[in-house]
């Protein structure tokens, strides 16, 4: 069993419009609503991909159990306190008019110390049955600086890895914990190092702050480093429907592979396969095993040791 960690969970909404008018009355022609939040992505692709998958959030309102029965109804195990304010939605407004996509993401329900502290236990009781885990995407307002040392200390007892998708401060707070593995984007790594390092430099520095360290540059790939080996990974995409939640399932992969006790290469394909798997269907932050499967041999895997 994998545990995904969700701070800030958000139902994800398509709107479907001709054009986004500003400032007149917009109707859309065709909604779409799925469970979101980059942990709840991280615990559906664990879940598509064969393992048992339990997810930790703080449930607000009709909208935070929306998600959880969604999840639920795929099998996964949620965990986690109710929390008072209604857990946030995050749009995407489809138009056929270019700005094709534009995202408005709600900030979400703050949170305080009581119900904290029941996320934090319902998380270490769960920690006694998985083999990992992976905490991903914001936290609530009014969640300390220390969230992330809570997690490793409670990781580090149960003698599991844990893994770390972050952004801004709360990324430069998970690199001092040292956690197993991170995983971040282009921009991502151009904030922490700066624009003038390479993603594959990128991943190589993430090495003093972990153990297995992921970049990702979009459409060119993958860069997984551990040791003395880095890999560069890339899967071509002809018809992208939406990236939204491709590193979530990303993520998915690299945990679920190095579990099954792949070499850093297999990990870097199942990573890649994951991502890309997202990326050709309609369902946000979700992919389907088969599509996995039928990506996986064609993944290029370059070693740049």
């Amino acid at each position: 069993m994998i545990l995904s960690v969700c701070p800030n969970p958000s139902v994800d909404k398509f709107l479907h419009l001709e054009e986004l008018r500003p400032g007149q009355v917009n109707r859309s022609q065709k909604e779409l609503a799925f469970p979101g939040g980059k942990g709840t992505h991280v615990a559906l692709a664990v879940r598509e991909l064969g393992f048992e998958s339990k997810l930790a959030g703080l449930w607000g309102g009709p909208t935070g159990n929306w998600i959880k029965d969604e999840c639920s109804s795929l099998g996964i195990d949620c965990i986690g306190p109710n929390i008072k304010d209604w857990t946030r939605t995050c749009l995407t407004i489809l138009t056929t008019q270019a700005p094709t996509e534009t995202e408005i993401l709600e900030k979400g329900p703050g949170v305080n110390p009581e119900s904290l502290e029941s996320f934090f236990l319902d998380i270490e009781q769960a920690l006694r049955n998985v083999k990992a885990v992976a905490v991903s995407g914001s936290w609530p307002d009014k969640s300390p600086d220390d969230v992330y040392q809570t997690l490793k200390k409670m990781a580090d007892t149960a003698n599991i890895p844990l893994w770390v998708d972050a952004s801004g401060k709360r990324l430069k707070q998970a690199l001092q914990i040292q956690p197993f593995g991170i995983h971040i984007n282009r921009t991502e790594a151009y904030s922490l190092f700066g624009e003038k390092v390479s993603p594959q430099s990128a991943s190589k520095k993430l090495l003093n702050y972990c153990t297995m360290s992921a970049v990702t540059d979009g459409s060119n790939g993958l860069f997984l480093s551990m040791g003395d080996e880095t890999i560069h990974a890339r899967y071509e995409i002809e018809n992208i429907i939406s990236t939204i939640g491709s590193g979530d399932c990303l993520l998915a992969g690299l945990v679920t592979s190095h579990l099954s006790g792949e070499n850093l290469s297999g990990i870097a394909r199942m990573g890649t396969a994951c991502g890309a798997a997202n990326c050709i269907r309609k369902e946000l932050g979700m992919l389907y095993k088969t599509d996995v499967d039928n990506i996986k041999p064609n993944v290029k895997i370059n070693n740049l040791q």
